[in-house]
Parts: C-alpha cells; sequence; structure tokens
C-alpha cells in the first residue's frame, strides 16, 4: 500500500510540479484538528484505519479525502488558499485490492483518486478520468486529460505563493501540507 501512495505522490509532482519530500514520522491521526494554536495549519496525513477507528470508512468506503482551506478576506476580495487536509484508507478493504495502477481492482487507482481530491479536485462523470466516483475495471490508474487539465490549471498556470509546508506517513499513515511553496513532505511509518 505505501508503494501506491509513493507512486501516486510521484504522479501528482510530475503532473502539477508540487514537490513531496520525507519527513519525521508521526503518531498523529487524520482526523486531529488542521490548525495548531496559533492558527497554522498541520500537515495533512494520509492515513490506514479502519472503520471502528475512522466511521466514514464503514458501508464499503475504501477511502475519503478532505482538504482544508485557509481563507481571508476584506472589503475588495475573498481568497482560499489549500492548506491542509487528510486522506484514510481502509486498510481491510484496501487489502483486497491488487498492489499497482492496472486494470481490475487496483489500489493505486483508489489513491490517486482520493489525492486528486485532497489537492482540489471533484468529482466528475466521465468514466476516462480518475475522479470519476465509480472503479472502473478495464481501465489503468492514471489520470485522464481532463484529471490533468484540472490538475494543470490549478498548479501549473498559477504563481503559487511561498508558504511551509509538510507532507508525511504518519503511524500507518501519510502527511500533506500547504501546497502554496509547491513542496511538502512525506514520511514512512515506523
Amino acid at each position: 500500500m505505501v508503494v501506491d501512495i509513493e507512486t501516486a505522490i510521484s504522479r501528482i509532482e510530475t503532473v502539477t510540479g508540487l514537490d513531496f519530500v520525507r519527513a519525521p514520522n508521526t503518531t498523529d491521526s487524520p482526523e486531529r484538528d488542521p490548525v495548531d494554536a496559533a492558527g497554522n495549519a498541520k500537515p495533512v496525513i494520509i492515513g490506514l484505519g479502519t472503520a471502528a477507528q475512522f466511521p466514514l470508512l464503514g458501508g464499503g468506503v475504501v477511502g475519503y479525502a478532505g482538504p482544508y482551506y485557509s481563507r481571508s478576506w476584506n472589503a475588495a476580495r475573498f481568497s482560499a488558499q489549500l492548506a491542509t487536509g487528510k486522506v484514510v484508507f481502509d486498510v481491510a478493504d484496501a487489502a483486497q485490492f491488487s498492489p499497482g495502477f492496472g486494470t481490475g481492482t487496483a489500489f493505486g487507482k483508489v489513491v490517486l483518486h482520493e489525492l486528486g481530491h485532497l489537492i482540489g479536485l471533484g468529482h466528475v462523470n466521465n468514466l476516462d478520468e480518475i475522479m470519476n466516483p465509480i472503479l472502473d475495471l478495464d481501465r489503468a490508474g492514471a489520470f485522464g486529460a481532463g484529471d490533468t487539465l484540472g490538475l494543470q490549471l490549478l498548479y501549473q498556470t498559477q504563481d503559487c505563493p511561498a508558504s511551509n509546508g509538510t507532507f508525511r506517513l504518519a503511524a500507518r499513515a501519510v502527511e500533506v501540507p500547504d501546497f502554496g511553496n509547491r513542496q511538502g513532505t512525506f514520511v514512512e511509518a515506523q
């Protein structure tokens, strides 16, 4: 599973220009408060767990993701920047998937889909896209043309402001950052 997560991160780096860097391990939960006491975004955690730990995994849900945006506004403008988020995979369900990104029930396809949500993509109604909510067993796991265009529009065509962030894999999980500086940190669980 960790190899599929690392491979999906690499694919996202290629399409978006984001740069993920390993960081120290953590035991934080993906469901913890997304900001610290000073209001700074904490790293995103991509976690592996069970429905007992993460109730949203119940009912056959293999994974879920949620970005967290920092927001600011004044009289003239409202802005939001992806600051952190979470991704959680059901370890029992994931174990029933084949590793990799091939056709069939490949876990890598689920990882790409959920990481797509994490960095700003929503569901689409096109089976040629990884962001379609239906797992297409006949399609290999790769971003489709629409997925790629969406990621390029979000990341490669914009001047992202500099800020710090981390992307980590915490105790059977992975963390992700504020993407403003196009850098994150990824660590392997102990």
